[in-house]
């Protein structure tokens, strides 16, 4: 009698149990991939494999695979929490420089800045330089940068607006030498009444003498002498009036011609915060008077102090836009205006420094009917920042996030893939090293090629169907028994023929 045939079964469903059971251990642990025990059937060879009537000797483990196929995906509340969508294995490298491979993307930062799993494991990738620009080559474990950024002085502005073409006039220069011209026209029309109002009465009073009885002739010719005195006062006032214009007009150019306090020396104001070679804020207010029809003053002032001034003290436009009558852009200055901004005192009682070479680009204002706008006001200064936070991108590249509100790349992660994962050795840890039987690595980006996408905050569940695992265990529980009960068998038989007399 042969008892192999049972105590093979017995063999193949004991181990098949343990593959179920690690399946259901695991059914919890992230990035794990379910394993399925497969089974071949044996025969004993004979002769020159003549014959046609061999009966198996049982049945053995053929092999244990790994089911690669996609678990689903749980968010965390962490950006190092990593799963990737789809083929692809993250790549880490272990202490004594093994490299190894991974689905479970729990991962976070040591002590030195490098991304390291729960086994010190090191996430690999690409890094990135000190402008943030990733720097593609050989995958290397991935450090963050530990320090902050170090901060940028202010040297480019640009604005793009609109300034309202209706708006008055508010330099007072313009002001008071339209005031006398409207003064000298004032008494040119009165000076012309004078003279009308006088040949009004003297033919009023010819009248009134040729016919002196004649009381209408008489009243008329009272009425034309008050008509001519009237004129004659307001061509008095007139010429008082121009008197004080000349002088108001002589004495503009003399005077400040803005006054940042007072909101009727200029139309409109814009400010913004540029920043010195230490980082520190410097409070831009920008004013915009209008000297002229399509002419227009530009002044600027640094934590409430002119930035341009003459030796006297008075504030100085920094440029004059001059807009063709169609009001589009101006067609002076065509080109960005430098200028300085000198070292202020803040509202903090700060001392900051001064400013140089400070390119405005006004060259995308306009001047039409509209209301006074800005629609962008960027520069290209910042104040010194700590890392505050990190995020992953769906292509791999780390983004980190400075408390100045700056980002820069700090990296990209570098996935791989094989042609036969199932060729991977699984070494414990929730990782894998390559064999000859899986290949060489492919490597690339997430996103790109066959490669999945990669979603921060999120986990890879394990794929293991407990469920299905619970019904596999209760079906091979059957079948162990059934080769249990296949040795009883054969023990009885073979009891009997002891049993024989």
């Amino acid at each position: 009698m042969n008892f192999q045939q049972g105590l093979s079964g017995l063999n193949a469903t004991s181990k098949n149990l343990e593959v179920i059971g690690n399946n259901v251990a695991n059914a919890n642990t992230y990035g794990t991939k379910a394993s399925r025990a497969e089974f071949a059937d044996m025969y004993a060879s004979t002769i020159n494999n003549i014959g046609t009537g061999n009966v198996g000797i049982g049945v053995q483990v053929a092999a244990v695979s790994q089911q690669f196929t996609q678990g689903s995906l749980s968010a965390t509340d962490n950006p190092l929490d990593m799963a990737i969508n789809g083929a692809g294995f993250f790549q880490v490298k272990d202490t004594a420089g093994n490299q190894l491979y991974t689905r479970n993307g729990q991962f976070k930062l040591d002590k030195e800045g490098f991304i390291v799993n729960n086994s010190g494991q090191k996430l690999l990738g690409y890094p990135a330089n000190a402008d943030g620009v990733v720097v593609p080559g050989a995958a290397g474990a991935l450090q963050l940068p530990t320090a902050g950024i170090a901060p940028m002085a202010t040297d480019e502005v640009k604005m793009e607006m609109n300034l309202d073409s209706r708006g008055v006039l508010t330099d007072p220069t313009a002001v008071a030498n339209k005031a006398a011209a409207d003064a000298v026209t004032a008494q040119a029309a009165a000076d012309a009444a004078v003279v009308t109002t006088q040949a009004a009465y003297d033919t009023a009073q010819a009248n009134a003498d040729a016919a002196p009885a004649d009381t209408r002739l008489q009243s008329l010719a009272t009425a034309a002498l008050a008509a001519r005195d009237r004129a004659v006062t307001v061509a008095a006032q007139a010429a008082t009036t121009v008197t004080t214009t000349a002088d108001a007009a002589a004495a503009a150019p003399l005077a400040a011609q803005i006054d940042f306090e007072d909101p009727a020396s200029y139309n409109k104001a814009t400010s913004m915060t540029a920043y010195d070679v230490k980082g520190q804020p410097v409070a831009m207010t920008y004013y915009f008077q209008k000297s002229a029809p399509d002419t227009w003053n530009i002044y600027a002032t640094a934590n409430g102090t002119s930035i341009n001034v003459d030796a006297s003290g008075r504030p100085v436009p920094v440029t004059q836009l001059q807009f063709p009558t169609s009001g589009a852009a101006p067609i002076s200055p065509a080109a960005p205006v430098v200028f300085d901004v000198p070292g202020t005192t803040a509202a903090d009682g700060s001392t900051t420094e001064p400013i140089t070479g400070v390119s405005f680009d006004f060259t995308q204002a306009t001047q039409y009917g509209a209301t006074f706008s800005v629609t962008d006001l960027t520069q290209n200064g910042y104040a010194p920042g700590e890392m505050s936070s990190l995020n992953v991108e769906s292509n791999g590249i780390i983004t980190a996030r400075y408390s100045n509100g700056l980002t820069k790349s700090a990296g990209q992660i570098e996935v791989a893939n094989f042609r036969n994962p199932q060729g991977l050795q699984a070494v414990g840890g929730n990782a894998w090293a390559s064999t000859f039987a899986s290949g060489s690595a492919t490597v690339g980006t997430p996103d790109s090629g066959n490669f999945g996408q990669l979603q921060s905050g999120s986990l890879e569940d394990s794929n293991v169907d407990l469920t299905a695992e619970l019904v596999n265990m209760i079906t091979a529980q059957r079948v162990y028994q059934a080769n249990a009960q296949t040795i009883k068998t054969q023990d009885s038989v073979l009891q009997t023929l002891v049993n024989l007399k």
